[in-house]
């Protein structure tokens, strides 16, 4: 939904968090009442989401959901349901419609299981690591064994969780990467710490290391430090005596609104008055977010504004009016029409929310977001993605590419050039309390209409190596320098 600032800073402080339920993994319901949530959540995906059929047919849908039927029994564990649930829901190819990874990682500590703050990146069937919190493991580090299994074993228990748009493989790859160390404990609770075998880049013997585990109050403890330290999601970087500049933006859904668009601002003032050659927007890791977020970044990059998306399809059911928390507030609705109803993004608000349940509608946008011109910054411009770009994100990848903005440099991304879902809503299964997401619009960025399965590519690839890891070499800007330094010879 294309929330404007002040009524999204209505809606989050007008409507309290809800407190959640949290079972035990292994609980053991009974098959009626798994089948029950099964049947109940596919339901509810027909009645609200605009199209669960784009990217596979209702033939093959309906197999998948006989199968998961078929595989459920009295011995179903919750966790193996959750699985289950998972893969049925994957074959919809919505990186929207799937489990929430919040309340999975919440439910993950709820049940005393932990949390290996490392992040790895998966090359050619091996993990490596990125980064850890606690710095015992060199980056560019071979992850052999984990408490004596071979480590890469562990990735398909990862994989049952990932999501995916359309057929962006390399998307679900890097959402495997990301869920890999939350899930190594999912099966089995973990002790204080993990063993971990591993060989650093460039050397041969393996070296053995007791990882601390982050259990409940520690892993939170961590969150709320860095949440002390500031927004990890906005930075501006100057390199090469100042001829490029990089621009890190991490969310399009920031928890201050008000906070980016200052910052985003006073960052063209000072790219503008450095006089840069080159500008890089870093998009690598950014999930979405808002349009209008996306509408902001872009307009300082062209002088006659911008616009997106082209159009919403969206369509009236219960799980989407909840979702705006005030479909039966009518003083909400008439404050909205009262202050704000000349405004494009809260007159198509209101429509969804008037929309009956299983009907469609076209909602079409036009206002452009612009900047004065002082702070539009209109020389060479480099865009980095990778395959955790995904919904806005994938929406200002589409936006810099038709418009010619520059190179585009990285890994495909998680979605295609005609738009993706989106405004996912929260559900919550009756029976077991597990929660999952559930696409209620469709984002179009023109209008073709199509549904297109291939996600963006970049013009440049990027791949991260072991050995760029190791000497903490930038994969974009590394790539980026090789492309221009071999096309200044031609």
């Amino acid at each position: 939904m294309r929330l404007t600032l002040v009524l999204f800073v209505c809606l989050s402080l007008y409507f309290p968090a809800k407190g959640q339920q949290y079972l035990s993994l292994d609980t053991l319901l009974g098959k009626e009442a798994l089948l029950a949530d099964l049947k109940a959540i596919y339901s509810e995906i027909l009645a609200a989401h605009p199209n669960p059929y784009a990217f596979v047919s209702k033939e093959k849908l309906n197999e998948s959901f006989e199968r998961a039927e078929a595989s459920i029994d009295s011995t179903t564990s919750l966790k193996t349901f959750f699985a289950i649930t998972c893969s049925f829901l994957r074959q919809i190819k919505d990186s929207h419609t799937g489990p929430d990874y919040e309340y999975l990682q919440r439910w993950w500590l709820e049940n005393k299981r932990g949390i290996a703050p490392i992040r790895v990146i998966s090359i050619d069937g091996a993990l490596y690591t990125i980064s850890d919190a606690d710095s015992l493991i060199p980056p560019g580090s071979k992850l052999a064994c984990i408490d004596n299994r071979e480590a890469f074993k562990f990735y398909p228990d990862a994989l049952k969780y990932s999501l995916i748009e359309g057929n962006a493989l390399t998307g679900q790859r890097r959402i495997t990467d990301a869920l890999f160390t939350s899930v190594i404990g999912l099966d089995y609770p973990l002790g204080d710490s993990l063993t971990i075998d591993f060989i650093p880049y460039g050397e041969e013997d393996i070296r053995e290391i007791k990882y601390p585990v982050y259990k409940k109050d520690k892993w939170y403890a961590r969150q709320k430090s860095l949440q002390k330290e500031g927004s990890r999601n906005l930075s501006l970087k100057f390199t090469a005596n100042d001829s490029l500049a990089v621009l890190k933006v991490g969310t399009f859904a920031p928890s201050n609104i008000r906070a980016q668009e200052k910052y985003l601002r006073s960052a063209f003032k000072e790219i503008k008055e450095k006089n840069v050659q080159y500008l890089a927007v870093d998009l690598r890791d950014n999930g979405g977010g808002h349009s209008h977020q996306v509408e902001v970044l872009m307009s300082y990059l062209k002088k006659e504004g911008h616009n997106t998306p082209h159009n919403i399809i969206a369509k009236g059911s219960k799980l989407a009016r909840d979702r705006s928390f005030i479909d039966d507030n009518g003083f909400a609705k008439f404050i909205l029409k009262l202050f704000f109803g000349r405004n494009e993004d809260v007159k198509g608000f209101i429509k969804m929310l008037e929309l009956q349940d299983e009907k469609l509608d076209t909602l079409y946008f036009f206002d452009k977001e612009i900047q004065k011109e002082k702070y539009v910054y209109t020389g060479n411009c480099v865009l980095f993605i990778n395959g955790l770009t995904a919904s806005a994100g994938v929406d200002f990848a589409n936006s810099f590419y038709n418009d010619k903005r520059g190179l585009i440099i990285g890994e495909p991304c998680l979605g295609p050039h005609a738009g993706t879902f989106g405004n996912p809503a929260s559900y919550t299964m009756k029976n077991s309390k597990l929660k999952f997401s559930i696409s209620t619009i469709r984002y179009n960025y023109d209008d073709r209409f199509e549904y297109v399965e291939s996600p963006i590519k970049p013009n440049v690839l990027a791949e991260v190596t072991p050995e760029l890891l190791a000497i903490k070499k930038d994969a974009c800007i590394t790539a980026w320098k090789k492309y221009i330094k071999e096309n200044a010879k031609k």
